[in-house]
């Protein structure tokens, strides 16, 4: 729970203190398509976890995040890296300050797909402009 706790938090601070707007938690996850990334994590707990945004979102996000009112698809591509990162490495930090030690990967980029729908821990859903994002986390039981 203390990773989901951390991710909520870290996904907050994204929203707030670097796009400027707000994220709220959503109860139900009406993706259809969507960019994602995933980082591994190693240590304490052992998980992935990938990050789903539609493109419109996506989109809002480069317009915000990087000033880029048309972005390209390489740029989306980085974009969604970025964002895993940041969103991430946010949480790793969080989860250390609490007493849970763990490692990240480097992001690794899916493309724009349909979510997967099955073998989730657990989907954290977030209200970004209109549009739901996800954060899915798959933990190894140790």
């Amino acid at each position: 729970m203390l990773l989901q706790e951390a991710l909520i938090e870290a996904t907050r601070y994204f929203t707030r203190d670097i796009l400027d707007t707000e994220a709220e938690l959503f109860d139900s996850c009406p993706l259809t398509e969507a960019w994602a990334a995933s980082i591994d994590i190693t240590g304490d707990i052992e998980s992935t976890v990938t990050i789903h945004i539609p493109q419109k979102s996506l989109e809002k996000m480069a317009l915000l995040f990087l000033c880029e009112e048309t972005p390209t698809e390489e740029v989306l591509t980085d974009l969604i890296g970025e964002i895993a990162n940041l969103i991430i490495g946010r949480a790793k930090v969080t989860a250390k300050e609490k007493g849970l030690d763990i490692t990240i990967s480097t992001p690794r980029f899916h493309g724009n797909q349909e979510p997967i729908k099955g073998g989730a821990d657990r989907h954290i859903n977030f209200l970004f402009e209109g549009e739901v994002f996800s954060i899915t986390t798959h933990q190894e039981q140790r």
